[in-house]
């Protein structure tokens, strides 16, 4: 079916299921006007949406009206323009309509275009639509999305057809919701409770236009610099080598911005008649940050004071990072009960501190009668400024004691002076002593350096003697031996010589993960940190490069939280002793370009230490060269990542030409870089072209490394599934199957590459279509979930894909009621992860459709392949 025949479908459907059974009959005779195929499939529609007996477990609604209902949410086609707008992509979708980011003709610029949802214009929902764009155009404020327009226009589908639909055009807001970009930013108590009061600022001008949100929530108020994406996985590897954080973060100029005023209402008389009327009893916002009043259902209770205990919820939030009701396991009453009789629990800080003006502050938030609260959000935000400057909060009582303790700890300069000043006349004679030692030091140092080099040397030529036939009994020894042998010999042999002992570590760890051996790397690498620390102390050239090259290794082991502290520690120790134009720095800004790209989401962060790191490289070395065409090839996977798709193809296509050129087919560089432009190209769907570079680096990849590492297990990844999206299952099978067993022996049980191994075999595994192997699938899809499930990722879109494979699993074995409980919802998560182009939209709904053939409904399979044909090219 068409876009068109869908919706005449739809309609029909929706209008048919308003009448009784009398009136259906002459009803689709005249809506379908002869049309036999059209009345059949609206036919059989009614009949699944009143047949009891085949509603299947998992669904709330008849199944009919449920596809339906998702496939014109999720799945209409996204349109071409909307009047003077030109659709970029959808970035997202609400309960009235879609969201879609649009290039405006006059003036030129990026903007968000919401176009109210097909088959509502007659609802009272088109209503509350229109009533959203002039809430909005009420508002000025920096801190509220700003609207530009709104109306009515034509909306061009994909098919050529147009249609009129209200819709309005808003500032376009590239960034995170609040409580992920704290959590991503690590932002401290201070950075946040800035934050809050920026957002009070925006509500409070809301209030003073007489506008109530109702509907305030971390997923409502959006973060932004400038810009920034949500977090996509690419799947694109990344070399092992940051950015300066004064220079390329700063989350004080981050800029909130209020969003979603859908369920708001007005408080002034005078503009009442306009406001969209909420019965008694219906709740409207989300049940965690309601306050008691809202809660009752009684909508003449609410007030300002509502959003002032939402606030509160947040501030709680933001700071504990829990919510301070635990409503998730309880019933709609028990949570109501919950919210409107319990006590919030303590508020802790970093898990066990507590602080008690802080508490006040929360506590008066959230009080449970509204004229206990802080009677506006300014009170609410000046209490928060009064903490951040050390003076008494005014939900507090003022004692002496509390008042003077204040006072103190505003003036610690003042209250210190004399301290301070007998502190330097001690220093100034330890200075003196620190300058003889300092300069004695030096002295030695080209000595020391010398005969470290020496020894170092004179160790590893004794490691390799171990490689001795005559001492290994004629068998063949490898590297991993070596070094297995080796390190049993460091302590004894040099721990009386520390610097040496270091040194050798630094090198056995260095070696070991260049074998995909991340623990033994670990181990050595933190204890060369461990004796650098005690010889130099924390202020080292050699102490910063320890703690780089552990970060690298913990970045490789899925250890993302301390390598980038360690990275961000190295990084300003590099750039302090040995400057921002070095070879050290340059490697050590692109592991946090690394970091910032594939583990918290800041995109443009990461862009910018990657340019900066290029520079350096060119600086160093020309425009040509072995660093140079490694960053390069990470720099396109962020372009890619960031929906950029003609600048990373041009990116790594001159990193991988450039790599080809310097260090031939083999090098580490060029396989790495083969492997990225080869993703790009299968994600944009020209398998034709990624297949065969794909496959000439996994060639490469086997001789260089041999099967049993993690780069032979990425290519081989890589080309299983490059087959599996042509359906060719049983070849990539043992490709599939040999990526997981390496990812499972190389890394830990819970690393994410295992889970998307796991994924992968899964999904070739259901393909070809056998009891045996479906149950296999069924398996391993569980244990990525398993796996998936154990991190704090609420929102993993692998995790949606592991439920949509494990969907695909059970459909062959027949457990088509299991199937369809994962693969709807898992579908949905995809989509709004991913975004209507890519690859992993397209597998999921095949999946569905897999489904509803494998189970006899083949007017739903149809309805879902016309969606299918719909959707806009990558």
């Amino acid at each position: 079916m068409t876009p068109t025949q869908f919706q005449r479908v739809r309609d029909i459907f929706h209008r048919a299921c308003e009448l009784d059974e009398s009136g259906r009959a002459a009803f689709l005779d005249e809506a379908c006007n002869g049309d036999d195929s059209l009345r059949s499939k609206v036919l059989s529609l009614l009949k699944h949406d009143t047949d009891e007996e085949r509603h299947w477990g998992s669904t709330t609604l008849p199944l009919g009206r449920q596809i339906l209902d998702r496939v014109s949410r999720m799945d209409e086609p996204v349109p071409q323009r909307v009047g003077r707008y030109t659709i970029v992509r959808r970035i997202g979708a609400g309960g009235m309509g879609e969201v879609y980011e649009a290039e405006q003709d006059n003036p030129r610029r990026t903007v968000a275009v919401k176009v109210i949802r097909a088959g509502l214009s007659a609802s009272g929902l088109r209503r509350r639509f229109e009533y959203e764009a002039q809430i909005l155009g009420r508002l000025q404020h920096p801190g509220i999305a700003q609207i530009y327009d709104a109306g009515t226009a034509p909306v061009t589908l994909a098919d050529g057809t147009s249609v009129t639909r209200p819709f309005f055009a808003m500032e376009y807001i590239d960034g995170q919701p609040l409580d992920r970009f704290a959590k991503s930013h690590q932002l401290t108590v201070r950075q946040r409770l800035e934050l809050i009061v920026r957002v009070c600022d925006a509500v409070q001008h809301a209030h003073q236009k007489g506008v109530i949100h109702r509907d305030l929530k971390p997923a409502n108020i959006l973060v932004s610099r400038d810009c920034e994406l949500r977090n996509a996985d690419s799947g694109l590897p990344s070399t092992p080598t940051g950015g300066d954080q004064s220079a390329i973060r700063n989350p004080q100029s981050a800029t909130p911005k209020v969003l979603d005023f859908g369920v708001a209402r007005l408080t002034s008389a005078d503009l009442a008649v306009s406001t969209m009327q909420t019965g008694a009893g219906q709740l409207i916002g989300t049940l965690p940050y309601m306050s008691p009043e809202q809660v009752s259902g009684d909508p003449d209770r609410v007030d300002t004071r509502s959003d002032v205990y939402a606030l509160g919820v947040i501030l709680f939030e933001l700071l504990a990072g829990r919510l301070p009701y635990e409503l998730s396991r309880r019933s709609l009453p028990d949570a109501v009960r919950a919210i409107c009789d319990e006590q919030p629990t303590r508020l802790l800080l970093d898990g066990d501190r507590s602080d008690d003006d802080l508490d006040a502050i929360i506590g008066r938030a959230l009080e449970k009668k509204a004229d206990r609260r802080y009677q506006s959000v300014a009170q609410l935000a000046s209490d928060v400024e009064a903490y951040l400057a050390g003076r008494p909060v005014a939900a507090r009582q003022a004692s002496a004691f509390y008042v003077l303790r204040k006072f103190a700890r505003r003036h610690k300069r003042l209250v210190g002076m004399a301290a301070a000043a007998t502190a330097a006349v001690v220093l100034g004679g330890a200075g003196t002593a620190w300058q003889a030692v300092r300069a004695t030091r030096e002295r030695n140092r080209a000595q020391l350096e010398a005969r470290k080099a020496e020894r170092v040397n004179n160790f590893l030529q004794s490691m390799l003697s171990l490689a001795d036939p005559n001492r290994t009994g004629g068998q063949d020894v490898t590297v991993r031996d070596l070094l297995d042998r080796s390190a049993l010999r460091v302590r004894d042999e040099l721990s009386a010589e520390p610097e040496l002992e270091a040194a050798v570590r630094m090198t056995m760890g260095e070696s070991y993960r260049a074998l995909g051996r991340y623990a033994e790397a670990e181990s050595h690498l933190r204890e060369a940190l461990r004796i650098r620390r005690e010889l130099y102390g924390r202020e080292h050239v050699d102490v910063a490069q320890s703690m780089y090259l552990l970060a690298s290794v913990l970045r490789d082991a899925a250890k993302y939280g301390e390598a980038f502290e360690l990275c961000q520690s190295a990084l300003d120790l590099h750039g302090r002793l040995v400057g921002q134009r070095s070879l050290a720095f340059a490697n050590n800004l692109t592991l946090m370009a690394d970091l910032f790209h594939t583990n918290r989401s800041d995109y443009f962060e990461a862009e910018a230490a990657y340019r900066q790191a290029v520079a350096v490289f060119s600086e160093l070395y020309g425009p040509k060269s072995e660093s140079k065409a490694a960053i390069l090839g990470n720099f396109g996977g962020l372009l890619y990542t960031m929906f950029r798709y003609a600048e990373a193809e041009q990116v790594l296509r001159e990193a991988y030409d450039m790599a080809r050129e310097i260090y031939g087919p083999d090098h580490r560089v060029t396989i790495m870089n083969a492997n990225n432009l080869a993703l790009l190209l299968s994600n944009r769907r020209r398998d034709a072209e990624a297949e065969p570079i794909a496959r000439a680096a996994l060639d490469s990849v086997l001789r260089v490394y041999g099967p049993e590492h993690p780069e032979s297990a990425r290519l081989e990844f890589l080309v299983a599934q490059l087959l599996a999206s042509r359906e060719s299952f049983s070849e990539a099978v043992p490709l599939a199957r040999r990526a997981f067993e390496v990812r499972r022996k190389t890394l830990a049980a819970n690393h994410p590459m295992v889970a998307h191994a796991a994924v992968l075999l899964a999904e070739v595994l259901a393909g070809l279509g056998t009891r045996d192997a479906a149950e296999e699938s069924e398996q391993l899809a569980r244990l990525a979930l398993q796996i998936w499930g154990g991190r704090d990722e609420t929102d993993n879109w692998l995790y949606a894909e592991a439920e949509s494979v494990l969907g695909s699993a059970l459909t062959v074995l027949g457990r088509y009621d299991e199937a369809e409980a994962l693969l709807l919802p898992s579908y949905d998560k995809i989509r709004a992860a991913r975004g209507p182009r890519s690859r992993e939209v397209r597998s999921a709904l095949k999946r569905n459709i897999r489904l509803y053939e494998a189970a006899d409904r083949p007017e739903f399979a149809e309805l879902l392949s016309a969606t299918l044909d719909s959707l806009p090219k990558p």
